[in-house]
């Protein structure tokens, strides 16, 4: 269990029938570069999904989930995928992500090759970052173009009015209801 306390005041307990598994790094597991979560006793192999945010909170490998990720498997399994892969534009794991400009490194020096290995076993690759804090667009950007050079189309839930792809937990305008199609990112 990572050592790393990301400020999460309660964890949610995964739900039954979910098998988690997660890869982190750094000093005291700071970083989470992957989440995989399987639902319904799937196969390791089965079609996936994977979601790319902005930066881990709560969930890890085998206990808790979080908020976001709960969503993003719900969406996941509506659309007939019973694989969920995560990753983020930044790994280090926080639950406020203003914490990410207080970091040496929010991106984690292995962030950009997780995400490549992910994508390669993803059948869809959603953009789902949000609004970052100032200061951290620039890491987004490069998520984008590092997922660009696999040659898989990109994916958002929406765009927001400033053309950012919206977060999964988004509100106001950026509000993702639960029935969303994924539609093709033309960047």
């Amino acid at each position: 269990m990572p050592s790393h306390d990301p400020g999460c005041k309660r964890p949610i307990k995964l739900a039954k029938g979910v098998a988690s598994s997660a890869f982190f790094g750094g000093p005291d597991d700071c970083y989470r570069y992957q989440l995989e979560h399987r639902f319904n006793n799937s196969d390791p192999g089965c079609r996936a999904v994977l979601f790319v945010m902005m930066n881990p909170s709560a969930a890890n490998s085998g206990q808790y989930t979080d908020h976001t990720v709960m969503k993003c498997g719900r969406l996941a399994v509506r659309w007939g995928f019973m694989r969920l892969l995560v990753g983020n534009a930044c790994a280090y794991r926080c639950t406020q992500s203003k914490n990410l400009l207080t970091v040496d490194d929010p991106v984690g020096p292995d962030n950009a090759q997780h995400i490549l290995d992910m994508a390669a076993g993803a059948s869809r690759i959603i953009i789902a970052h949000g609004r970052l804090p100032s200061g951290l667009n620039m890491h987004a950007a490069n998520m984008v173009q590092c997922l660009r050079t696999t040659g898989k189309e990109l994916y958002v839930l929406k765009l927001l009015p400033d053309g950012t792809p919206a977060h999964p937990l988004g509100r106001g305008k950026g509000h993702i209801p639960e029935d969303i199609i994924p539609k093709i990112w033309h960047v």
